[in-house]
C-alpha cells in the first residue's frame, strides 16, 4: 500500500514540484524499494521518450513554456550507484568471512 501512495508523487518529484518533506521520504523509500526504483526509471524513460516527439508551436503562436531541468535521474542514478557499492562490500565481507573459516 505505501508503494501506490508514493507513486502518486512520482510525477510532482519529477516536476520538481513535491514539498521537501515528501522528497525525502520518497527517496528515503527508493533506497530500499527496487520495485518503485523501476517504476521511475520507466517514467524518466516514458518523459524523455515523449519529449522526442514534443509538436513545436504553429507559427505565430507562442511556444510552451519551458519546463525547468529535472535533477531526478542524478538523484536516481547516485542512489543506485550507493546501493551497488554497498552491495559490492558486503559480498566481499560474505566471501572474506568464508574463505577465513575454509583456510586451512
Amino acid at each position: 500500500m505505501e508503494c501506490e501512495h508514493l507513486r502518486k508523487d512520482f510525477p510532482l518529484y519529477l516536476r520538481h514540484q513535491l514539498p521537501d518533506s515528501r522528497v525525502h521520504e520518497l527517496e528515503e523509500h527508493l533506497c530500499v524499494c527496487e520495485e518503485c526504483r523501476i517504476f521511475l526509471s520507466n517514467l524518466l524513460d516514458n518523459k524523455e521518450l515523449l519529449n522526442d516527439f514534443a509538436v513545436p508551436a504553429p507559427p505565430g503562436e507562442p511556444a510552451a513554456p519551458e519546463k525547468p531541468a529535472t535533477n531526478a535521474s542524478g538523484i536516481f542514478s547516485s542512489i543506485l550507484i550507493v546501493l551497488a557499492l554497498a552491495m559490492i562490500l558486503f559480498l566481499g565481507f560474505l566471501v572474506f568471512q568464508s574463505q577465513k573459516f575454509t583456510v586451512r
